[in-house]
């Protein structure tokens, strides 16, 4: 496995691009995760960090960031937003993040995680390349989701963090379109599993050899703790000053057989998926059973298998963040069905 560290301003564009989009479809702030600049870092490790961005100055900023591909890498491709965004970073003069002791480590040992982590999948020659992009910004670690293996996994790696985090990455990389399509897992339910291999897997051994003490939480701890109140009210006013869309309480409205969210109809749904989604608001906050969906979207019995269920869901959430609103609205109950939040 050969790994590329790579930084650039474009770089970092990207990744405010990417941290912008979750912002903008209410992901952070559904989870409970606070959005502040990089100064809070000291009183809170477990902040997503945010630049104080003029987007004031940058035409459009949340409509066109609305239409970024966190799944993928470059995540945005318009040019111009992209320079807007550089051009903002180079008036503050953005430093390149120092990552050294981080780099020599991986260098040294990434053979080894390479052969734990392959064990355990128990699967070889998963990753073609791994390229790493140094941030100040974004969450711990953010990733591509590759659909095909031997891949080229592509991680925002935040300069604070460790080997911890950076396995992480790859480990959500590897898995992530296998449990979203195979086991229709969701959020909570895929961070859990990382978080248990990172750190109790025989994966985790290997770390704690190679970094004793790690001072970052798990995904897992981060949701469940405690957020400080002060903080928090900081984060929500931060949001305001950068004037992100949306109360982020999505209220669906139906009319017509179309769906609404507040006077916008939402665009691109097929019959299908509107269906299920007419289907899912007439019962908002209870289990739709797997049965009762399948009948809309199958033809008959034989075409039913839960691997096509879930690539319907897939994208239908996917849908609904190209409408501002977040995928994990519409939340999976094992075994049983879905339901809309």
């Amino acid at each position: 496995m050969k790994t590329e560290w790579v930084w650039s301003l474009e770089s970092e564009a990207q990744r405010i691009v990417h941290t912008a989009k979750q912002m903008s479809t209410g992901f952070y702030q559904s989870q409970g995760f606070l959005v502040l600049p990089q100064q809070y870092l000291k009183l809170n490790k477990d902040i997503v960090v945010f630049p104080d961005l003029k987007v004031e100055s940058i035409s459009i900023f949340w409509s066109k960031v609305g239409k970024a591909n966190i799944n993928d890498f470059p995540v945005s491709k318009d040019k111009t937003l992209i320079d807007r965004i550089i051009k903002n970073l180079k008036s503050v003069n953005l430093k390149e993040p120092k990552v050294a002791k981080l780099k020599t480590l991986w260098n040294m040992s990434q053979i080894q995680i390479d052969k734990q982590i392959e064990a355990v999948l128990g699967k070889t020659g998963l990753i073609k390349k791994l390229i790493i992009f140094p941030s100040n910004f974004g969450t711990s670690v953010s990733f591509n989701v590759p659909e095909a293996f031997p891949a080229e996994i592509k991680l925002f790696l935040r300069f604070d963090q460790d080997v911890y985090s950076l396995v992480e990455g790859v480990l959500s990389a590897l898995l992530q379109y296998q449990l979203v399509l195979k086991y229709d897992a969701s959020w909570k339910e895929r961070e859990l599993l990382v978080d248990w291999l990172v750190r109790d897997s025989s994966i985790g051994l290997l770390l704690k050899k190679l970094q004793p003490i790690s001072e970052i939480l798990t995904t897992t701890e981060v949701i469940q703790k405690k957020q400080y109140s002060r903080l928090k009210k900081l984060s929500g006013d931060f949001l305001k000053k950068l004037k992100v869309p949306g109360k982020f309480k999505h209220n669906l409205s139906t009319k017509k057989f179309s769906i609404f969210l507040g006077a916008n109809k939402l665009g691109n749904l097929t019959w299908k998926e509107r269906r299920v989604l007419l289907l899912l608001n007439q019962n908002r906050g209870d289990i739709v059973s797997q049965d009762k969906i399948s009948e809309i979207i199958f033809r008959d019995e034989q075409q039913f298998s839960l691997y096509a269920l879930a690539k319907f869901f897939q994208r239908l959430r996917k849908k609904l963040e190209e409408n501002g609103i977040p995928g994990n609205i519409i939340e999976t109950v094992r075994k049983r069905g879905y339901v809309l939040k």
